[in-house]
């Protein structure tokens, strides 16, 4: 353990295994793995509970509070329901095997798919706690945990059967996109699947995002047979929440061997 010398403006580190808390003044930083927590003590540019969490070294963009956005009930991404075009594909699909859902949420697509895949196994992970302390009535081969996408442990490597993506992809900067595609490739064992709905022809706020629209151009090209896929069907989506009509793209892409 090491200290500062405790004067205003002074740095201070703790360090205990694999937490380290850095203080200066106001401000903390508690660092764990490739987790980090910010606090700055009473700001409120850090949300109603003085945290910021941040995926994977910052790969959530530092300025969305996601914890703080789900305690404070400020969700517009959350529907409130699985996505609607779940339930076509439950009916067709052969789904099998380990099934990953990043940035679960609440879990209402877990839950569908987890129904619809009594056999496998379905688990959602996301970076905000408060997320998921709210995900309820998950059935018997269901669970949910706070996660990085970015950073699985090594049990995962090559494990997971199928991905799927709503309302992950379009939350990161755009600037990690290809970091995602090699968390995917990482993931997704060959012949695997990432099955998920693209934002590729929505009009972004004066704001920016996220969400962040994509092109479709970029999106085949990211996920190529070069970087180890390829884009099997890509189609746009008719069942949808009636906001989103327009904007959402389905997308079913191959993890090549």
């Amino acid at each position: 353990m090491w200290a500062g010398d405790g004067k205003s403006g002074s740095l201070e580190v703790w360090k205990s295994g694999s937490l380290e808390v850095w203080k200066s003044g106001s401000l903390e930083v508690w660092k764990s793995g490739s987790l980090e927590v910010w606090k700055l003590g009473g700001s409120e540019e850090f949300g109603r509970f003085g945290l910021r969490w941040i995926l994977g070294r910052g790969r959530m963009g530092a300025t969305m509070d996601w914890d703080a956005r789900y305690r404070d009930g400020s969700m517009p991404w959350d529907q409130n329901a699985p996505h609607p075009c779940l339930a076509g594909m439950r009916r067709r699909a052969r789904w099998r095997g380990r099934v990953l859902v990043p940035g679960c949420g609440r879990g209402h697509d877990l839950v569908s798919l987890a129904e619809a895949l009594p056999g496998g196994e379905v688990t959602g992970i996301d970076i905000a706690p408060a997320a998921v302390e709210r995900v309820v009535d998950l059935p018997v081969n269901a669970s949910a945990r706070v996660g990085d996408l970015f950073d699985l442990g090594d049990d995962w490597a090559g494990a997971v059967d199928l991905v799927w993506e709503h309302t992950c992809f379009c939350a990161i900067d755009p600037s990690l996109r290809a970091g995602y595609r090699d968390a995917m490739a990482r993931l997704i064992k060959p012949g695997g699947k990432l099955v998920g709905v693209f934002f590729l022809t929505m009009v972004e706020g004066p704001g920016g995002g996220p969400p962040h629209n994509t092109e479709i151009h970029e999106l085949v090209s990211l996920f190529s047979p070069e970087h180890g896929f390829r884009v099997r069907r890509l189609g746009l989506l008719e069942a949808t929440f009636p906001q989103r009509v327009g904007e959402e793209w389905l997308a079913v892409i191959e993890r090549l061997g």
